[in-house]
């Protein structure tokens, strides 16, 4: 029998932004993963708001980087 095995992810990177004196949670990025028993993987991004991803890109990066570390740690 031949089996294969992964794991799949996703996430989504928000930002707090103020309008009107009321605070909204906005989803910038969603992010998606997956992570073969081979060690193989592949993470896609999908840009939800682009001007507030180019406002908080090192943000963003920094997310991308957080989510891509959790995804791998679990081959660990």
């Amino acid at each position: 029998m031949l089996a294969n095995k992964s794991l799949n992810a996703n996430a989504t990177s928000n930002i707090t932004v103020t309008t009107g004196g009321k605070e909204n949670d906005v989803v910038v990025m969603t992010l998606s993963g997956n992570l073969r028993a081979d060690g193989r993987y592949t993470i896609s991004r999908s840009i939800e708001n682009p001007a507030l991803y180019a406002s908080n890109k090192e943000q963003m990066e920094a997310d991308e980087k957080e989510f891509e570390t959790m995804l791998l740690s679990v081959a660990e």
